[in-house]
């Protein structure tokens, strides 16, 4: 059974110590059937370590280096970077492959699917990136963020979830919602089941979850541009509760915080546009007047 373990070059002395003595007996018990190439069979343990001082890559106790190609995904009919793979992967010895799914197998609802996704083309997919390089892992890039035009059905089914702009239009999911945060946590875990399935999963070396504008948890249009967000009720009501749990549910501490007599968990709302947009101190926010927008 495979096993993944990230340990931080930041945690306590004894953490680091007793997870690595675990790492290392759980290594030594599966040496005898260990792929001598895990780039040939898949692995058995990957994780990330501190070695010679800094955070390292692992694999099946051994320090790798963490290059990787950074392609295209590919499809049921190809992948057009096959003949470049084929060409430069054996020159290079990389056989690491980062690429994007997510949206292909959380497609919504369609006749004769019993659930929002569907990993009926995972297997073909992947091998085609096997048949390119049979030493490949995969680094797998997952997109969670229920953007246009392949995730519409979502928002369309799902309109009291979707975040809101500062120009009152809805767009995408909101990071507050209940509905999206669960159904994400549902469709990793079949996700993953679904690889073990197929036997694939030893050769996934990294699940990389990301959402927002470009996957990096970052809403482009409202961090970038002139609207700001998000209005929607999920969202106001996560920050009601994130209140409480800062200000230990004491009003007189919201109060104080904000510098507001008037301030209540159950009235704050989250802060308007030219609130946000507004610093008391050149590119500074004051927190005797703009604790509020501080705390969103």
């Amino acid at each position: 059974m495979r096993t993944v373990h990230i340990t931080s070059a930041v945690v306590l002395v004894m953490i680091f110590f007793a997870s690595t003595v675990q790492t290392q007996n759980r290594t030594n018990r599966q040496e005898n059937k260990r792929p001598t190439d895990p780039y040939n069979k898949g692995y058995h343990i990957a994780e990330v370590r501190t070695y010679n001082g800094a955070p390292t890559f692992f694999l099946d106790g051994k320090p790798e280096f963490y290059g990787s190609w950074w392609v295209s995904p590919p499809t049921n009919e190809g992948w057009n970077a096959s003949a470049t793979i084929k060409k430069y992967s054996p020159e290079t010895n990389i056989h690491i492959y980062a690429f994007d799914v997510g949206p292909t197998e959380w497609c919504g609802p369609a006749p004769g699917r019993t659930s929002h996704f569907d990993f009926s083309t995972v297997e073909a997919r992947f091998n085609r990136i096997l048949e390119a390089d049979p030493k490949a892992l995969f680094h797998l890039r997952i997109y969670l963020e229920m953007t246009e035009p392949q995730s519409r059905w979502w928002q369309e089914l799902y309109p009291d979830e979707c975040e809101i702009l500062s120009d009152g239009t809805p767009h995408r999911q909101s990071f507050a919602s209940t509905v999206w945060r669960e159904q994400t946590k549902n469709f990793l875990r079949e996700f993953i089941f679904h690889l073990k399935k197929l036997g694939l999963s030893r050769r996934v070396v990294s699940y990389q979850v990301g959402a927002g504008h470009t996957g990096e948890w970052v809403k482009g249009k409202l961090s970038m541009f002139y609207l700001t967000g998000d209005y929607s009720k999920p969202m106001k009501l996560h920050f009601q509760t994130w209140l409480r749990n800062r200000y230990k549910n004491d009003v007189t501490l919201l109060k104080k915080a904000w510098n507001d007599p008037q301030a209540t968990y159950e009235t704050a709302v989250v802060p308007s546009g030219p609130l946000q947009f507004e610093t008391k101190n050149m590119t500074f926010r004051d927190p005797m007047q703009e604790q509020k927008v501080i705390d969103y």
